[in-house]
Formats: structure tokens, C-alpha cells, sequence
């Protein structure tokens, strides 16, 4: 018994060290929470996809107003980074209609809902890099009705935000414009037929025509698997339905979209067909010229059906990037995907880990050699050069895409010319997409 009990005072005795060590400290996410009908665009700018709001109503009931970054190339590339933007933020909030406005570098936010609310207010996230910032915009003129899931694009040749659609106190298939010179809100009426009322599906805007196309979304009773076009010519405004060949997906709403602007391809993943089953894990693509429609079939580990997933497209890798989702009820999704539809002959479904940083190592070998040991992501263009004190390239030692995510090089003291280069300080210089990494060493004849 006695035993026992010095057994049990040692336990409580280390519990009580491992709590006062414990005080103050605490696990930090390094990704988004599990959440469902965030929004996400691609900052073109800053090589980077941008993630906002969205909900996990499974366990505490949060609806979210935090940003993230995702950089697209550099030492950071392809892991999430917390955004800290000055300014007060809006409300959180899902299924939020957003566009991407390179002009002003900022990503706009209109609508969305939580528990408590449904919004018509329109925010202004701006994206200078290290510089983050929100704003809410004060419009004039007659405002739109407060509404959640609405079609929303950017207008390059008027300076303007575009919404169409929406759910709030009815089903809506009304046009909006918001002149962003002048702030003010327009209510359009284009001429041509109407799509039907609708929320939750895909927007784009078609530079090379001037258009913002729509496609799929839930109406009153029915689930869309239309393609439309609006032509946004200033008092010329006028709707037409496309009629896309290939293999038209079914009717759906609440997939993730990314639209690839160079390429004018729209990529759309899973989603919910409530009039064909439910969850899909389809994947298509509509190209240009047609357009058509094509269903893929990638190799890799397709990811799990879901809804109220987001997405965006990287015209850096060529990868259409899928986040979160649900799987119905209070199943949550938090995971990352990224479908490689870049020019290669393979489209891979894969999980999006984060990529090693550039580093270097080096080590003097005697003679006048060095060993140089180097680490780089992955499909990266990397170049290592060997340079004098003023800055001058003595010798490039590699300049290729990295086929492995470490390798070691030799120089063997030379120059270009092959000429003995003299002792003293030289430095070692890794470039890889935006980051470069330098390191002084000593050359010993």
C-alpha cells in the first residue's frame, strides 16, 4: 500500500510540474480551420491565393472573418500563412460573393450570411503585401438586397463590381453594378432573356469578349447546368445563353471554380446534385474555342466528394487549387488540393504539401574545392552561381528545374574560363522564384 502511495504522490507531483510548465503555453494553427463556403481569389500581383471567412458549425458554431495567404512560388510557397489586415474587419460570414480587382490590388467582398444576419455590404480587402488592410465601402445610390451565394465578377473596362443572383428574402436573378470611381450603385436591366433565379455556382469574367458567363446554381425547384454570357458593353447590356459543346456536367451548385485567364479555361470540382444523388467528385473543364465542355479523369488520389468547397486557379504552376468543404451534416473539411492541369501530359489530383525553402551549405574540401549542398522545392527553377566580393558571377554552377528537393554540387575553384581563381571570401548564390539565398565562404589553396 505504501508503495502505492509514493507511486501516486510521484504522479500527482509530475502532473503538477507538467501544468506549471504548460501555463501560457498552447497550440498555433498553421492552417484555415475545417470550415465550408469560404472565398478565395487568386492575387495575380502578389503570386498568391487569398482565403476569407466561411463557417464550422459543427462544434462551436464559428463563422470566420480571418485571412490567409497561400504564396504560389518562393521560400513560403504552397503552406497557408495567417493574415494580420489593419482595419476593422467585416463580420464573419460564408457564402460571400467576391471578385479579384487587379487595377486597385485588392480583393472585394459583398453579402454572405452567419447565424444572425444577411449582408448587403461590400468590403475592400487591400492586398499590398505586408500591407493588408480592410475598408468598407459607403456606396450611394440604391443598394442591393442583403442576399448570400451571389454571382460576382470584376469589370476591368468599367472600374466596376458586378453581382448577379443570390438567395436572401427571395430567389433573386437581378443585375447590380457598383461604379467603383464613383462608389455608386446601379441596378441594370439588360435586355435579351434572363437566366432563371439562382445562387452558389460559378462567375467569370471573359476578357477577350467583354463578358461576365455564369454557370450551374439552385433556383426555386431545379439545380442548373446552364452556360451564360452578359455582355457588359455600357447601354448595351444584353444576356445570351452559350451552348457549350462536349460533356455538359449535370446540374449542380456549391462546387469549387477556378478560372484560368490565359488559358480561358473554367476548371469546377465536386459539388451537390441533389437531383442525381448528392455529393459528385467529378471534375471538368470548359475550354475555348466552342466553348466545350470535358470531363477528366486524373490519375492520383481523387479527392472525397464534397460541397461548399472553394477554389481558385495558380497561373504560376498551372494547378487548380480546391480548400475545404463539407460532406453533409456537420463533416468538415480543411484539407488543401491541387489538380496539376498545367501543359503536361498528366492531370494529377495530389494533396498540396508545404515545400522545403531554399537553403545552402558549403564546405571547404582543401585544394581550392568546395562542397556545396543545396535544398529547393520542388518543379522549381533554380540557379546557384559562385560570385566575387563585388558582386561578380565567377562560375554558374547550375540552372535548371530542381528534379530533386536536395542535391550537392562541387567548384572546383575555377572560373568560366577555367582559369584557378585566387584565395580569399567569395559567396555561394541560390536563386529559386522570388527568393534568393547567399552564403560567404572562404576559398583555401
Amino acid at each position: 500500500m505504501s508503495v502505492n502511495l509514493r507511486r501516486l504522490g510521484m504522479c500527482l507531483a509530475v502532473l503538477l510540474l507538467t501544468a506549471s510548465l504548460l501555463q501560457g503555453m498552447g497550440w498555433t494553427d498553421l492552417t484555415p480551420r475545417l470550415r465550408r463556403s469560404a472565398s478565395m481569389v487568386t492575387d495575380t500581383l502578389n503570386h498568391r491565393v487569398i482565403l476569407f471567412g466561411g463557417t464550422n458549425q459543427s462544434l462551436s458554431n464559428e463563422w470566420f472573418n480571418d485571412v490567409w495567404e497561400m504564396p504560389l512560388d518562393g521560400a513560403r510557397a504552397c503552406a497557408w500563412h495567417q493574415l494580420s489586415p489593419s482595419g476593422t474587419p467585416p463580420g464573419g460570414r460564408g457564402s460571400a460573393g467576391v471578385a479579384y480587382d487587379p487595377v486597385h490590388q485588392r480583393m472585394l467582398i459583398f453579402g454572405g450570411q452567419n447565424p444572425t444576419a444577411q449582408y448587403g455590404d461590400i468590403w475592400s480587402l487591400s492586398l499590398t503585401a505586408g500591407a493588408e488592410s480592410w475598408q468598407q465601402l459607403a456606396p450611394s445610390g440604391t443598394t442591393p438586397p442583403v442576399r448570400l451565394g451571389a454571382f460576382a465578377a470584376y469589370d476591368p473596362a468599367r472600374n466596376a463590381f458586378v453581382i448577379f443572383g443570390g438567395l436572401g428574402a427571395e430567389w433573386y436573378h437581378d443585375l447590380w453594378l457598383l461604379n467603383l470611381d464613383s462608389v455608386v450603385w446601379h441596378h441594370l436591366t439588360p435586355s435579351g432573356n434572363v437566366p432563371g433565379q439562382r445562387f452558389n455556382a460559378a462567375s467569370f469574367y471573359h476578357a477577350p469578349t467583354g463578358r461576365m458567363c455564369i454557370f450551374g446554381g439552385r433556383g426555386i425547384g431545379v439545380t442548373y447546368n446552364d452556360l451564360w454570357a452578359l455582355d457588359l458593353t455600357p447601354g448595351n447590356e444584353r444576356w445570351a445563353q452559350l451552348s457549350p459543346g462536349g460533356t455538359v456536367p449535370s446540374g449542380r451548385y456549391e462546387f469549387a471554380y477556378g478560372y484560368d485567364q490565359i488559358g480561358e479555361r473554367l476548371f469546377i470540382f465536386a459539388g451537390w446534385d441533389p437531383d442525381g444523388g448528392g455529393l459528385v467528385d467529378e471534375t471538368y473543364v470548359l475550354s475555348r474555342p466552342g466553348p466545350v465542355w470535358t470531363r477528366l479523369e486524373p490519375s492520383g488520389v481523387i479527392p472525397l466528394a464534397r460541397r461548399n468547397s472553394t477554389g481558385a486557379y495558380d497561373p504560376y504552376g498551372g494547378n487548380f487549387i480546391v480548400f475545404g468543404g463539407d460532406l453533409g451534416g456537420d463533416y468538415y473539411l480543411g484539407g488543401t488540393c491541387c489538380l496539376d492541369v498545367g501543359t503536361g501530359a498528366t492531370i494529377e489530383w495530389r494533396l498540396r504539401p508545404p515545400l522545403s525553402a531554399p537553403a545552402l551549405t558549403l564546405s571547404s574540401l582543401g585544394s581550392g574545392s568546395t562542397r556545396i549542398d543545396y535544398s529547393a522545392p520542388l518543379d522549381k527553377r533554380i540557379r546557384i552561381d559562385v560570385l566575387d566580393v563585388a558582386g561578380r558571377v565567377v562560375k554558374g554552377l547550375l540552372d535548371e528545374t530542381a528534379q530533386s528537393s536536395t542535391g550537392s554540387l562541387l567548384w572546383d575553384g575555377r572560373d568560366e574560363s577555367g582559369r584557378v581563381t585566387s584565395s580569399g571570401s567569395y559567396f555561394c548564390r541560390l536563386r529559386c522564384g522570388l527568393t534568393e539565398v547567399t552564403r560567404k565562404f572562404s576559398k583555401l589553396d
